[in-house]
């Protein structure tokens, strides 16, 4: 890999500072690096659950799959592999284990975990959101890891694809 994702490491000191929900937000997020000499990705994910040993990551298709294209991409066993950077461990190799059917650009990827710093993401599957609210992101744009802008909600839509129905949030956050 041609980025060495170590050097990504955020300032402990600047993550204990923050508040409660923007710190586990930071803890919560990887980076993802894919592919080969020739092709290489890179992107951010999500912890979603933390088990038996392993961190278990949503990320976009895309970051997995170079050939994705929002309708069609690679199979499981065509995926190259990969590394991921979690907040106070070294990258690691992780795998994709499930990418979504159809053209949802969504992945999940499992990573064993080797530090106690990295934390799940709490989600709220009833937030009551709505246009106006404040909201912040947490990414890592063009390389650039564990960065924090705010926004807020721009608008809520519902759109389907394949038959599968969802709701997608705007926002004015950079990401």
């Amino acid at each position: 890999f041609g980025v060495a994702l170590d050097e990504f490491e955020p300032d402990p000191e600047a993550l204990e500072n923050l508040p409660a929900t923007i710190k586990r937000a930071m803890k919560a997020n990887v980076l993802i690096q894919t592919g080969s000499l020739l092709q290489q990705g890179i992107g951010s994910g999500v912890i979603l659950k933390i088990a038996d040993g392993s961190a278990l990551i949503v990320t976009n298709r895309h970051v997995v799959d170079p050939a994705f294209s929002g309708s069609g991409g690679s199979t499981l066993d065509d995926l190259s592999a990969l590394m991921v950077k979690m907040v106070g461990q070294p990258a690691i190799a992780g795998r994709t284990v499930w990418v979504a059917p159809d053209d949802v650009d969504l992945a999940l990827v499992s990573v064993p975990l080797v530090s106690t710093e990295p934390l799940k993401a709490i989600w709220n599957a009833t937030p009551g959101i709505q246009i106006g609210d404040a909201v912040f992101a947490v990414g890592n744009p063009h390389g650039l890891g564990w960065t924090h802008t705010g926004g807020d909600v721009s608008q809520i839509r519902r759109q389907s694809s394949g038959g599968f129905g969802y709701r997608v949030i705007q926002t004015s956050a950079a990401i």
